[in-house]
């Protein structure tokens, strides 16, 4: 699972399930950084954006 974050390292010939959650509003999370490691994730991977979410740290600031 990965919350707010992307893979460095290459997982896409492996069979892991992986989701990758993050807010819509999170402006901690690199967004492009997230679309060019869609390429690193197996193709049967789920990828959920919480509608409004926003970062953890900033939400408790």
């Amino acid at each position: 699972m990965l919350l707010s974050s992307y893979p460095t390292a290459d997982l896409s010939k492996t069979k892991l399930h992986v989701l990758s959650a993050y807010g819509s509003k999170d402006d901690i999370l690199n967004l492009k950084k997230v679309e060019s490691a869609r390429s690193r994730v197996p193709k049967q991977h789920y990828e959920r954006v919480i509608k409004a979410a926003m970062a953890c740290s900033r939400a408790m600031v």
